[in-house]
């Protein structure tokens, strides 16, 4: 007989809505950011306040910074992926991840 899944998990609360969205978010990221998915970017940055909420709600700071970090980076992609090339007068290589002069 299969247990009753809210008897197993516990009752719903924000903290546990957190730790399912920054899995199902964080996770997803990463694996089309690796397949080079520019819609990687918008779910890193979209599973941000669920590490902020987590890292304040269990008092980690050192989680805190590292998040801070990870925005700036997750919200760069989504303006390099997006928006526009930042340096538009540097021609890249096709065949290689070097700029070109």
């Amino acid at each position: 007989m299969m247990p009753n899944l809210l008897e197993f998990w516990g009752a719903i609360t924000w903290d546990g809505v957190a730790q399912v969205a920054i899995v199902l978010l964080t996770t997803s990221a990463s694996l089309l950011v690796s397949r080079r998915n520019k819609w990687g970017w918008i779910l890193g940055l979209a599973g941000q306040p669920f590490w902020f909420i987590t890292s304040v709600s269990h008092r980690q700071p050192g989680v805190f910074v590292v998040n801070i970090i990870c925005t700036i980076t997750w919200a760069y992609g989504v303006y390099y992926n997006w928006i526009g090339n930042p340096l538009p007068n540097v021609k890249k290589c096709p065949n290689c991840r070097s700029a070109l002069p």
